[in-house]
């Protein structure tokens, strides 16, 4: 429930910032440096498509030196995108183990802010909440479910893009 509410207050005010862009260029290829599972934690979110829509890519590195990784698909609609992936969403360590990745799925949706007229560079803002995480044993014994919300924020860059 705190997902849905939490998400349609992003959507209205995401609306809100929306209201003043008008269409986006024709692009086939977006590519962002920022933080969050969609950009592998800290690295770059790739997405091949039309007008960023299509497959996306996100890798980077995760606290701990790991590869961070996401993939999976996102659809755009101006300013507005909602994706869905699966990838790496943290690091754990128990006792002298090496860290390793912990991975699970994960759904967002968010903004796209134009900087500038030629509509080519973006702020990317999202909020999203991650699936089938893995639960671990507290130190307790109790359960402590690791599927929790997040958020992305980086910066976009439109390539290949027409005038309309």
């Amino acid at each position: 429930m705190k997902f849905i509410i939490t998400s349609l207050l992003i959507l209205l005010l995401s609306i809100n910032v929306g209201l003043g862009q008008t269409r986006l260029p024709d692009s086939y290829v977006n590519l962002g440096l920022g933080l969050g599972m969609n950009y592998g934690i800290i690295g770059t979110k790739t997405v091949i498509g039309y007008r960023n829509s299509g497959l996306m890519l996100g890798l980077g590195f995760v606290p701990g030196g790991l590869l961070g990784y996401e993939i999976g698909a996102q659809i755009s609609y101006e300013w507005f995108y909602a994706n869905i992936g699966y990838g790496v969403f943290g690091t754990q360590k128990i006792n002298d183990d090496p860290t390793e990745s912990l991975k699970a799925g994960d759904i967002m949706v968010g903004a796209m802010i134009d900087l500038g007229r030629a509509k080519t560079v973006f702020i990317d803002i999202g909020l999203g909440h991650t699936f089938g995480a893995p639960t671990m044993t507290g130190f307790l014994g109790n359960t402590i479910d690791q599927n929790a919300f997040n958020g992305v924020l980086g910066l976009g860059f439109r390539l290949g893009t027409k005038k309309r």
